[in-house]
């Protein structure tokens, strides 16, 4: 039986919330190859569990991939399609279920979670179009919530109100080789396109587009990032009044997955962020 997408923040809640039924249970324990799992019976300690808990476990899964995968935007669908009343319940008063869900993926991707929300909450709330300085003065106060640039945060507000991205003053794609870690271990290098484009917001941050906001950045990935920032700056090309956002798209027209794995992109951060700023 496989599993339907859901449509909305209520749905998503009572797929956590509701005990499996028996045809998801066989599902999961007949099927698990369908997910790309490992046998049923035996998790990394090699240790049996009970068919509902991991038939549980696996439908979480496949759900929490459904929420975060780049292409799927599972979780920005939902708060897109959600009225006022569900997203003030998500923000201020959520119960178990909801906190469960909000804290997947721990302390990395919960403000994520956050941002989406109050940011559909201030699209219901503003309308469709809002000048500069009112969407600055309502995210203000969700940037000293999460931490998250300003930038991004006026990117994923323009997305809610317009679907689709805010526009650049200037792109610059450079070629970037991403490793690709299968199942079983094995690891190949895949091709993909890393584009940078030149923002009008002031923070002078460097920032992933909101599509990849959930796919999570290792510590080698991310201290990549910050030495070509840091290179970049010290040779005087980073003007101090502009972002850049970044995105990355697979060649082979894949999704890049749900995490970012080695140090390999910093050559091609630097070059690109020098181009950027050299306006070729």
């Amino acid at each position: 039986m496989p599993q339907k997408p859901f449509e909305s923040l209520e749905e998503l809640q009572e797929i956590w919330s509701d005990p499996l039924s028996w045809a998801e249970i066989k599902f999961y324990c007949d099927a698990p190859e369908k997910l790309g799992r490992r046998p049923l019976w035996w998790d990394e300690r090699k240790q049996e569990q009970p068919a509902t808990q991991w038939a549980t476990r696996l439908k979480r899964q496949h759900y929490r991939h459904e929420l975060t995968d780049s292409t799927q935007r599972g979780f920005f669908r939902a708060c897109a399609e959600a009225d006022q009343s569900i997203l003030k319940e998500w923000l201020d008063t959520p119960n178990a279920s909801i906190e469960t869900i909000l804290s997947l993926g721990g302390d990395e991707l919960k403000p994520l979670f956050r941002a989406h929300l109050h940011c559909a909450l201030f699209t219901r709330q503003l309308g469709g179009n809002s000048s500069e300085e009112v969407a600055n003065e309502v995210l203000l106060p969700i940037r000293e919530e999460t931490g998250l640039p300003l930038g991004f945060l006026r990117d994923l507000m323009y997305e809610f109100q317009h679907e689709e991205p805010r526009p650049a003053e200037h792109q610059q794609a450079v070629m970037l080789s991403l490793v690709e870690t299968h199942a079983d271990g094995r690891q190949r290098g895949v091709m993909a396109t890393l584009t940078l484009a030149r923002m009008n917001t002031r923070d002078g941050a460097l920032y992933p587009e909101p599509r990849l906001a959930f796919v999570s950045r290792d510590p080698d990935f991310r201290d990549a990032e910050e030495d070509a920032c840091r290179y970049v700056r010290s040779e005087g090309l980073w003007p101090k009044d502009c972002d850049v956002r970044w995105s990355i798209e697979r060649r082979d027209g894949k999704s890049v997955g749900a995490r970012l794995c080695g140090n390999s992109a910093g050559a091609a951060f630097a070059v690109g962020l020098a181009k950027l700023f050299a306006g070729e």
